[in-house]
């Protein structure tokens, strides 16, 4: 998990990569919700927002329902690097990154009949 997590930032804790995650399947959340889906405490969601924060991969925005809280959700830059961290994991991703769409949808057709040829 620590690899994985430096491929998105060189600085990124296991934990941090894990909230950006949670961030990204959730989307714009409150920050005592994360803390209960973590585990942990206020302190430490505290630490994990200000160090996510400073590398540029969350942001803050006001919540709609009480402007006294916040939300957090992830930056443009968050979610690129989450993006590529996801095509390096997946092996066919990485092999069809310089594909024009066209031809990655004929190939997506062709495995389909290739796939469904028995049935």
């Amino acid at each position: 998990m620590t690899e994985v997590a430096r491929t998105v930032h060189p600085d990124l804790s296991p934990s941090g990569f894990y909230l950006l995650r949670m961030l990204e399947k959730c989307g714009p959340s409150r920050p005592s919700t994360l803390a209960a889906h973590l585990e942990v405490d206020r302190s430490a969601m505290s630490r994990l927002i200000q160090g996510l924060d400073e590398l540029g991969l969350i942001q803050r925005t006001p919540d709609p329902q009480d402007r006294r809280a916040y939300m957090l959700d992830l930056t443009a830059e968050g979610r690129e690097r989450l993006a590529r961290v996801r095509t390096a994991e997946n092996p066919i991703a990485r092999a069809l990154q310089d594909w024009d769409e066209t031809d990655v949808r004929e190939f997506a057709a062709l495995l389909r009949r290739f796939v469904t040829r028995d049935e």
